[in-house]
């Protein structure tokens, strides 16, 4: 542990933890922040928008779409926040 603190074991350090962070964002797509897998559910944000609209209640909406509860009230919420 004494080493840790030396210039040398530093960028040493650095280096290793750059080529695993270059390595993970192009394996996972993460430096689009989730907008990858955000994107998969899009349509069906829409879809429960539109029923939500419609006067449908979430729980409905929720069997319908196969989501959860949870995740309509979310998107919902979401959707007022942003409007």
């Amino acid at each position: 542990w004494r080493n840790h603190g030396s210039a040398e074991f530093q960028a040493q350090f650095s280096a290793k933890q750059a080529k695993k962070g270059r390595k993970g964002g192009l394996i996972s797509d993460s430096s689009h922040g989730g907008k990858a897998r955000s994107a998969t559910y899009s349509d069906l944000r829409q879809e429960a928008l539109k029923l939500h609209i419609q006067g449908m209640k979430q729980k409905d909406i929720a069997l319908k779409l196969n989501v959860s509860d949870r995740t309509i009230r979310t998107w919902i919420k979401k959707r007022k926040v942003q409007a």
